[in-house]
């Protein structure tokens, strides 16, 4: 109970409007705000180390992570879904440089 209470608090720090499960899955749903700050090539490096069990998609101009449950090889999904949540400041775009 207190790991997804972390979660939630995590969530919405974080910038992501929805966590829903579907089926053997668990969307997270980020801000249209925060997905136009996401850098594709960060965010893309961030979930590599979980291989096909995370999955990148877009629903309107909002970014969509996938946990597939099946595919986590015994790790906990809360485990992920906080590292993921954890890993999203990080996958920000860097500020452009003004040129004068």
């Amino acid at each position: 109970m207190f790991a997804i209470s972390r979660i939630k608090l995590l969530a919405a720090k974080e910038g992501a409007e929805a966590i829903t499960q579907e089926n053997k899955k668990i969307n997270l749903l980020v801000t249209e705000e925060i997905s136009r700050q996401i850098d594709g090539a960060k965010l893309f490096a961030a979930v590599n180390e979980y291989g096909k069990a995370i999955g990148i998609g877009t629903s309107g101009q909002k970014i969509k992570l996938a946990v597939y449950l099946d595919r986590l090889g015994g790790k906990s999904f809360l485990h992920v879904l906080e590292a993921l949540l954890k890993q999203l400041p990080y996958t920000r775009k860097e500020d452009e440089a003004i040129v004068k």
